[in-house]
């Protein structure tokens, strides 16, 4: 199953210390949320439903995460880009994106305009899932949708008072 775009129904949790963070985690959120609720059908077959290549994505986020810090920016990179490849569906992002020119371009030119969508979706989610800080990314479900599945997801991270009482 590969993923086209993401539900708006992602709850979230969300109490840094500043407000950057705060506004980063949120977008960061948001932006994943897009990425991954809705799911169409796939392209080709494959025994994963659509909650679960989006708890693959999920589990490598988390894990990107955890080791930031340790990995740098390339080596999360380097972590995230094939969870990337098998969890979206590039090809067909690349075509939406050129929108109608699509056609006129040669099948060489195709590829390259998805390595690159690749690479660059990549490369965001490498520089905006850097640090870990308790926070939770689950799936709670999944229901038929307008292009296939539908997975419900949600974003959570323990607020202060519920950082402070779990220590």
């Amino acid at each position: 199953m590969r993923l086209r775009t993401l539900s708006p129904d992602f709850n979230q949790v969300i109490c840094l210390p500043t407000v950057a963070k705060t506004l980063l985690w949120k977008a960061v959120a948001l932006a994943a949320g897009i990425g991954l609720g809705m799911l169409s059908y796939p392209v080709h077959a494959t025994t994963a439903s659509g909650g679960d290549t989006v708890q693959g994505l999920y589990d490598a986020l988390l894990s990107t995460m955890k080791n930031g810090r340790t990995l740098g920016k390339s080596g999360r990179f380097t972590q995230l880009a094939p969870v990337i490849r098998r969890s979206f569906d590039i090809a067909w992002m690349a075509r939406l994106s050129v929108g109608p020119s699509w056609g006129g371009l040669s099948e060489a030119q195709r590829q390259q305009v998805s390595e690159s969508l690749g690479r660059y979706i990549s490369a965001t989610y490498a520089d905006r899932f850097d640090s870990y800080d308790c926070q939770k990314l689950e799936v709670t479900g999944e229901r038929p949708g307008p292009s296939g599945v539908m997975v419900t997801t949600r974003s959570s991270k323990p607020t202060v008072s519920q950082s402070k009482s779990t220590t």
